[in-house]
C-alpha cells in the first residue's frame, strides 16, 4: 500500500479531531436536563465498576525473609463483580487465591501455603496496593506496583464527520527505556520514532509527509490514554486543544488452521 494513502487517511483523522474540537467550542452551551434517579444510579454503578477494574491485572512487590533475602512476588488479580480470583507467583511456584473479595478500592483474600492459611487485606491508592498479611509466619506489610506491559498490539477506533469508522493498530516493542513500533491502518503502516518509556508513561513520534506528530501516552492495565500533538499546535493554545484517544489491548491472534 502507498505511504501517501495512509498519510492522507491519518491526516484526515487528526483534521477531523480539530474540526470536532472547533464545533464543540462554537456550539452554544445548552442546559442539561435533570437526570432521572435511575440514570444517576446507573452512573454511580459504572463508577464503582471502574474502581473495581483498576484492581484487576498483574502487580508485583517484594518481601524480606528472615535470613535477609528479598523475595519478589507477583500477584495476578481477576475481578468479576465483587468476586476476586487469581494467583500469587514466587521463585518457588504459584499459589491460588481463595475467598477473594473486591469492593471499591479494597480487596481481601486468602492463600494456602503448605497447609497454613495466610489472610490478606489491601487497599488501592495512587495506583499502588498496600497490603497487610497475617498467617502462621506472622504479620507482614507489602506494597504492590502494577506490572507495566506496553508490548504488543493495541487498537483504537475513530469516527469521521460523515459517520465512517476506521480502526488504527499500534504495535509497541519495549527494550529498556526505548520504544519502537508501528502504526497501521487498512491502507498501510508507518514507523514510530523517538520512542521513550518512563514507568507507566511513554511517548513517540510519527512522520506524516514532513509533519512530526507527537504522542504522549499513559498505560493503566489494558488501557492506554493517548494525547496527540502536531497539527495546529501543541496543546498550549486553547483554540487548538490536544485530542485524547483511548487504546485497548488487541485480542490475541488466532493461529491459522
Amino acid at each position: 500500500m502507498k505511504r501517501t494513502a495512509l498519510t492522507a487517511a491519518i491526516v484526515f483523522y487528526f483534521a477531523s479531531s480539530c474540526i470536532l474540537n472547533a464545533q464543540e467550542k462554537a456550539a452554544p452551551a445548552a442546559q442539561k436536563p435533570a437526570e432521572s434517579p435511575a440514570k444517576d444510579a446507573e452512573k454511580k454503578e459504572a463508577k464503582k465498576e471502574e474502581s473495581k477494574s483498576k484492581i484487576a491485572g498483574k502487580w508485583e512487590g517484594k518481601i524480606t525473609r528472615q535470613n535477609g533475602e528479598e523475595l519478589k512476588l507477583v500477584y495476578t488479580f481477576k475481578v468479576d463483580g465483587e468476586k476476586l480470583t487469581g494467583s500469587v507467583e514466587s521463585p518457588m511456584g504459584e499459589l491460588k487465591i481463595d475467598d477473594g473479595k473486591a469492593k471499591g478500592d479494597e480487596l481481601s483474600f486468602k492463600v494456602d501455603i503448605n497447609g497454613g492459611v495466610t489472610e490478606y487485606q489491601g487497599k488501592l491508592s495512587d495506583n499502588k496496593i498496600k497490603m497487610k498479611s497475617k498467617g502462621p509466619r506472622g504479620e507482614r506489610e507489602i506494597t504492590l506496583s502494577r506490572v507495566v506491559d506496553i508490548n504488543g498490539r493495541w487498537l483504537s477506533k475513530f469516527e469521521t464527520p460523515d459517520g465512517d469508522s476506521m480502526e488504527i493498530t499500534f504495535t509497541f516493542k519495549v527494550e529498556g527505556d526505548k520504544l519502537t513500533g508501528k502504526v497501521e491502518s487498512p491502507m498501510g503502516e508507518l514507523e514510530m520514532t523517538n520512542g521513550k518509556v518512563k514507568g507507566n508513561e511513554f511517548s513517540f513520534d510519527v512522520d506524516l509527509g514532513g509533519n512530526t506528530i507527537g504522542h504522549d501516552c499513559k498505560i493503566s492495565g489494558d488501557e492506554i490514554k493517548m494525547k496527540i500533538k502536531g497539527f495546529g499546535g501543541d496543546g498550549d493554545d486553547e483554540s487548538q486543544p490536544r485530542r485524547e484517544f483511548t487504546l485497548k489491548r488487541a485480542p490475541a491472534k488466532q493461529p491459522k488452521l
